[in-house]
């Protein structure tokens, strides 16, 4: 099952699947591991991903977001100075200043609670 996708500069495809994160090329449709960081958890799946402009991939079990659960959507500002991160279970956005340089977040903040009936409140 396929979590996440994007595409590499040479054209192929950088993916998110069941079991870990592949190259595929293009031409051959072969696969190629590149990691897989929860391979002691075989009923976990890479739900969602995302490339930052410099190519790093992002996703829940590659990155390492801690305390999160189920992956629903991740972006960054427009001056790539934040991080958004959409967790499911928690009903909520989580806001991370975000090093563009580096790759790396820190300092996690509520951005927006949800709530049961879909009202929205800004934190």
């Amino acid at each position: 099952m396929t979590g996440s996708i994007a595409f590499c500069r040479n054209g192929n495809f950088i993916v998110g699947l069941t079991q870990g994160i592949y190259f595929i090329d293009r031409k051959s449709g072969q696969l190629k591991m590149i990691a897989n960081p929860e391979a002691n958890l075989p009923d976990n799946r890479f739900n969602d991903g995302k490339c930052d402009l410099a190519g790093r991939i992002l996703d829940r079990n590659a990155k390492r977001i801690e305390d999160t659960t189920i992956s629903n959507g991740m972006w960054w500002s427009i001056d790539l100075k934040t991080f958004y991160f959409i967790d499911k279970p928690t009903m909520g956005i989580a806001s991370y200043d975000y090093d563009d340089r580096t790759g790396n977040f820190s300092n996690r903040k509520r951005a927006i609670k949800f709530q049961r009936k879909m009202d929205i409140r800004m934190e």
